[in-house]
């Protein structure tokens, strides 16, 4: 069986960020698997030469939402093969 992702976008988001504006565009998923496994990711991406304040930007935004997270960092192995359906949000 394969799983199935779900994606919803939202952008452009402007965000003031180290004495400039950063343009954030997000990427949420909601990922099935089999065995009823269901994970969950938030991607964001920045055009152009303000990719490297993505992180700051993000955190600034989601520290007023009283979000926080650690930093993780992993290891990129080959996707699986996971099918994808849109929707619109």
């Amino acid at each position: 069986m394969v799983g199935k992702r779900l994606r919803r976008r939202l952008g452009p988001v402007s965000i003031s960020c180290e004495e400039a504006s950063i343009t954030l565009h997000f990427a949420f998923d909601q990922i099935s698997s089999p065995g009823n496994k269901v994970e969950y990711e938030i991607e964001a991406t920045a055009p152009g030469s303000s990719a490297h304040n993505i992180e700051p930007a993000v955190r600034r935004l989601f520290s007023h939402t009283g979000f926080s997270w650690d930093s993780v960092a992993v290891p990129h192995a080959p996707a699986p093969e996971i099918t994808q359906s849109s929707a619109q949000g």
